[in-house]
């Protein structure tokens, strides 16, 4: 961010057809590595990637899912982030510092060119 003097909108049009850009779709498992090679979860990640992953098919009952689908509703988007501040912080800052992620406020990617 510094190179691009603080300007994400300039940051990321930097990254226009590198596997950085934020709307890259599909990339090789051999280019993702270089970029997430280092990641703790990417072993995990490269294996779901080249083996796929298999989730259970089980029918739910009715019932259950009415009661989950309300749970979810009662608990809100994004509670477990406002309901603990300083764990989201503590992960968050963790991410950063070691480069896995990179955080954009909210209000800052309306700067960006095709997110709404």
């Amino acid at each position: 961010m510094e190179h691009h003097n603080l300007d994400l909108p300039k940051a990321l049009h930097a990254q226009k057809g590198s596997p950085l850009d934020y709307v890259s779709a599909f990339k090789l498992v051999e280019v993702l590595e270089r970029l997430f090679g280092l990641h703790p979860n990417w072993k995990r990640m490269k294996k779901v990637l080249k083996e796929g992953s298999e989730w259970p098919m089980d029918e739910l009952d009715p019932e259950f899912r009415l009661s989950d689908l309300e749970d979810a509703i009662a608990f809100g988007n994004h509670k477990g982030a406002t309901k603990n501040e300083d764990l989201l912080k503590k992960i968050v800052e963790k991410d950063v510092t070691y480069r896995y992620g990179l955080v954009l406020p909210l209000d800052k990617m309306k700067l960006i060119p095709g997110v709404s």
